[in-house]
């Protein structure tokens, strides 16, 4: 008689005369049929799962990637405007990620957070730090510290 795994029972119960700590042994002889039909009964896609789950680690990197350029980019574009729309300098032209972590939008939709740093200058000789907060495509916040009015006598550089 063969059961679902491929191994064979060998007739009846056999008897180990041999004594152990004054107890009789007994066993059911059972054979293996075939290795190569065991390994085929248990995983018949084995060789293409360990490629399969490389691809989709890979394809996921790609995707996580090309997602953090475009958070970025509309990042930059969000603190551009911010700048403009106050009349400051956006300095160095970037911004650099602070933190990330997993938010949700205002729709309640759940995606990466990422917090971005950027600098800016009123009179074009000091630098002052600004942060913004997108998921997405979309701005959650916008931190431009309060700036003082300049003296009379700062002439702007932009």
């Amino acid at each position: 008689m063969v059961d679902g795994l491929g191994i064979r029972d060998e007739g009846p119960e056999v008897r180990d005369e041999s004594k152990k700590h004054g107890k009789t042994c007994r066993f059911k002889q059972k054979i293996l049929v075939n290795r190569n039909q065991l390994a085929r009964l248990s995983s018949p896609l084995a060789p293409w799962n360990m490629e399969l789950s490389a691809l989709l680690i890979f394809v996921a990197a790609a995707w996580f990637w090309w997602d953090s350029l475009r958070a970025r980019d509309f990042a930059l574009d969000g603190a551009r405007k911010a700048c403009e729309a106050e009349g400051v300098q956006l300095l160095d032209w970037t911004v650099a990620m602070r933190r990330m972590r997993l938010g949700r939008d205002g729709e309640g939709n759940r995606g990466f957070q990422r917090t971005y740093e950027f600098e800016f200058s009123d009179t074009g000789n000091n630098r002052i730090k600004g942060s913004i907060t997108v998921i997405g495509h979309q701005m959650l916040s916008l931190n431009l510290p309060v700036i003082a009015a300049p003296a009379a006598s700062v002439i702007r550089l932009h």
